[in-house]
């Protein structure tokens, strides 16, 4: 018997004896959202660069949950409206802590239940005194009212269906909004709460910009899959949330990161 064949019998004769083929792992593309703290999160340790966060502690659950299952491009970085483009052309599979509105509904699988849950915030810069309580009080201030938002947020595009509200849509990251709001070219910003204080220390704007106290919105935040994924691969992506929901991981991921940059914001760095 040649080598070659040998080797191929003897490996087919070892799988056999313990107990069948190797099961296949599926691998499911994603990517890190850029300005998304604390779901993505820049990490460098000894010098080496990575993506931590809520999303990737829920994809290890989920690996853990179901071994067959393999997220792959989670150390990518990438904008919200890139990654929305990717699912729905089948060039990604899912996205991590999305909102749920009009414009996905239809376009992606929306797996319940929600991953997690974020209040949104408006910030202003440092000198404003302004005082604001509900929508209605921006809208009521007249010319000077405008909301800079990030492009391709679901957050933002939620707050095109307020009528009267001025809203700015045309910046691509917080950083920004951050300079759009100190040249006096917007009134506020509007961020979810967790991980907004880590982004002001992040671009040396603490001194510059304050959050309002008011929570303008408090919404869930879901895995977005392609309609191009595998109904079976589907239906496994939802039993694994379902059950990190049931036995409190989903709960504990979050609480484990809903005081980021608040304890130990990072120190400024000049960009």
């Amino acid at each position: 018997m040649k080598p070659l064949r040998l080797i191929a019998t003897l490996l087919c004769f070892w799988y056999a004896l313990a107990g069948g083929a190797v099961a296949a792992v599926t691998e499911i593309r994603t990517a890190a959202q850029t300005d998304s703290e604390p779901k993505f999160v820049r990490t460098v340790v000894n010098g080496s660069t990575s993506v931590s966060g809520m999303c990737i502690d829920i994809f290890h659950a989920i690996e853990k949950i179901d071994p067959e299952l393999k997220f792959v491009g989670d150390q990518e970085w990438e904008p919200p409206a890139r990654i929305d483009a990717h699912i729905f052309y089948g060039k990604k599979d899912v996205g991590c802590g999305l909102v749920k509105n009009k414009y996905r509904d239809g376009r992606f699988v929306i797996l319940e239940p929600a991953m997690f849950t974020f209040r949104y915030a408006l910030a202003v810069r440092a000198d404003d005194d302004v005082a604001i309580s509900s929508w209605d009080d921006v809208i009521r201030l007249g010319h000077d009212n405008v909301v800079l938002a990030v492009q391709g947020m679901g957050p933002s595009k939620q707050l095109e269906d307020i009528a009267g509200l001025r809203l700015d849509t045309g910046s691509g990251s917080i950083q920004q909004n951050f300079e759009k709001l100190l040249a006096h070219r917007g009134r506020f910003v509007y961020f979810r709460a967790p991980g907004l204080v880590y982004l002001l220390h992040e671009f040396c704007v603490q001194d510059k910009i304050k959050i309002l106290p008011t929570t303008m919105n408090t919404l869930p935040l879901y895995m977005l899959v392609g309609k191009h994924v595998a109904p079976p691969t589907i239906e496994r992506l939802r039993l694994a949330l379902a059950k990190l929901k049931d036995n409190g991981e989903l709960d504990r991921i979050q609480k484990r990161w809903e005081n980021f940059g608040v304890d130990h914001p990072p120190a400024c760095a000049k960009h």
